[in-house]
């Protein structure tokens, strides 16, 4: 008995036992942390991987973008209006895919230009118009971006200025996805008259027999030419419009010119059993209306190249001025503040020989032209007790549109929205309206892109 409680109390040989087994606890750990570097290595090698695919994704997303606003807009193709060609402006790009099921189209390139050995980026874009797309786009669920929250024009045709972009980039196996929407500057506005009305009145005064309101197209001439016929290629649009929500102003129009000035006036033909001058080219046009000036306007105004106030104490005259280029397009805006009822405030007069090439915008004051002058583009004066005179002294042309848009509705009589005297020549001209907007549709800062989301 007292043997056997030896042995058991006997304690020689545990230090063996307890180091094989702290030896077998120790091998464990060294395993796991030889595991845990072993694999450590890939882990930050994923980590690496995924911040690459996701900085290529989004690089996708710029290059994309870059490619969306540098595609040239539609304005040439003869009789194309102008506001379809901005409602299509990316259409070539969305129809290329030819999908039926729904699905993005691949835009041109598919493949970003990067080095597949450094990783690669896939950017497609697809217009909003499936169920959801609203989410994305911030477009209100009853009425929203164009009138609606999703696009009307289905898959391939865009009509609200907005596409979905979709960009992956891949690195190692490991991909990230960015999406983002893009949006373009709309346009909701067709110039369908040499010279058009679309406010509240349309009081005109026309002086002699040697003015020309011409609605056939011509093309914009070199500098210092005055092509003697219309040598354009495109339908011929009303010599005078004025909105169909005022049809008395097209009375008012028409009973101004005289029998003998009724050559002066030529364009589409109201009826085409008579000829394309005088009365038979002033009429109503349903896109003429101070609404649609007013948010053209707005659009314009974001992007203006040279802007200047005018107040009554201080308006603004300028003698032998040279806005814009052929090449290098402008947009001048002037604002008059604050508006005048009493019809005598003129926002901005032009005097001496000068030209431009753009868009010109006056608001809230007349516009006065004297002088050799020569426009090349849409001339646009909008807002309450406005109008404008081309004043004679010299030689007076615009290729392009002239616009006056009254919307005072109490101007006292007298006051007129346009008056054309001496040798003044309005002529219609698509290529001269072409070349003034893609000095909004042919820059990179009139396109932004917003609702980033990472996949």
């Amino acid at each position: 008995m007292r043997g056997l409680r030896t042995t058991l109390t006997d304690e020689r040989g545990v230090a063996v036992v307890m180091a094989l087994i702290l030896l077998v606890a120790m091998s464990g750990l060294t395993l796991a942390f030889l595991s845990v570097s072993a694999f450590e290595p890939q882990i930050s090698q994923n980590l690496a991987s995924t911040a690459q695919a996701r900085y290529l994704a989004e690089a996708g997303l710029e290059w994309g973008f870059n490619a969306l606003a540098t595609t040239p807009a539609a304005f040439t193709a003869a009789g194309v209006p102008m506001m379809n060609a901005q409602q299509n402006h990316w259409n070539s790009i969305l129809l290329q895919g030819g999908s039926v099921s729904g699905g993005p189209m691949q835009m041109p390139g598919g493949v970003g230009p990067v080095n597949a050995a450094f990783g690669t980026f896939n950017v497609t874009i697809a217009n909003d118009w499936q169920a959801g797309d609203n989410m994305m786009t911030g477009c209100p669920t009853a009425a929203g971006c164009g009138g609606a929250a999703l696009d009307a024009g289905g898959q391939n045709n865009d009509t609200n200025g907005l596409v979905i972009m979709t960009s992956t980039g891949t690195v190692n196996g490991v991909t990230r996805t960015v999406r983002a929407v893009v949006r373009r500057p709309t346009l909701g506005f067709n110039f369908n008259g040499a010279v058009s009305f679309p406010g509240t009145q349309a009081d005109v005064g026309f002086t002699g027999n040697s003015f020309e309101i011409d609605g056939r197209d011509w093309a914009m001439p070199p500098p210092g030419a005055t092509p003697a016929i219309p040598d354009g290629t495109n339908p011929a649009v009303w010599g005078i419009a004025v909105s169909t929500q005022f049809p008395a102003n097209e009375n008012t129009v028409e009973s101004s010119l005289s029998g003998q000035q009724q050559d002066n006036v030529r364009g589409a033909q109201e009826n085409v059993a008579q000829s394309g001058q005088g009365t038979n080219t002033i009429n109503t046009d349903p896109n003429a209306t101070s609404q649609a000036v007013h948010e053209f306007i707005q659009m314009m105004g974001q992007f203006a190249d040279i802007t200047m106030t005018s107040t009554q104490s201080n308006p603004v005259s300028v003698s032998s001025v040279n806005w814009g280029t052929a090449q290098n397009p402008v947009i001048v805006h002037v604002k008059g503040t604050p508006p005048d009822p009493t019809s005598q405030f003129t926002a901005l007069s032009i005097s001496g020989n000068s030209t431009g090439y753009g868009i010109l915008i006056v608001e809230d004051g007349d516009l006065k032209i004297s002088g050799n002058f020569r426009w090349n583009g849409p001339i646009i004066v909008s807002g309450k007790y406005v109008g404008v005179g081309f004043l004679g002294g010299g030689e007076q042309s615009v290729y392009g549109t002239v616009i006056s848009n009254e919307t005072a509705t109490d101007e006292a009589a007298g006051y007129k929205e346009g008056l054309f005297t001496g040798n003044a020549k309005i002529r219609y001209s698509k290529q001269a309206l072409d070349l003034a907007m893609s000095a909004i549709f042919n820059r990179r800062s009139s396109f932004n892109i917003y609702s980033w989301r990472e996949q």
